[in-house]
């Protein structure tokens, strides 16, 4: 699956435990199916945020752990429509981080 990314940001963070961060990111999807869900997604712009860890320079990911909504449907990548999508994710980052806490508590 294709996907154009933009990093927004690292939070630091001690809550997860492996991880020292936070990456909340904005990226633009293809959609289709999804084969580790098996469920269809939407082609568009999507809000994710994923605990990391970073040390010495390297960012350390974990499958599985992340969580990610759908922000802003669009046909095909461009600047102005990640812009937009980056506008829209804004006032939902904070929900996504505590659904986060809440899927990492129950798991």
């Amino acid at each position: 699956m294709a996907a154009h990314k933009k990093h927004t940001e690292y939070i630091e963070t001690n809550e997860f435990p492996g991880s020292t961060h936070l990456d909340v990111s904005v990226y633009y999807s293809l959609g289709g199916m999804n084969y580790f869900s098996g469920r269809g997604e939407e082609r568009g712009f999507y809000l994710s945020v994923t605990p990391v860890k970073k040390e010495h320079g390297m960012v350390s990911y974990e499958m599985f752990t992340g969580i990610k909504m759908f922000i802003h449907p669009a046909n095909r990548f461009s600047e102005k429509q990640l812009k937009l999508a980056m506008e829209k994710s804004k006032p939902h980052k904070q929900t996504l981080i505590d659904s986060l806490k809440v899927k990492r508590k129950c798991a």
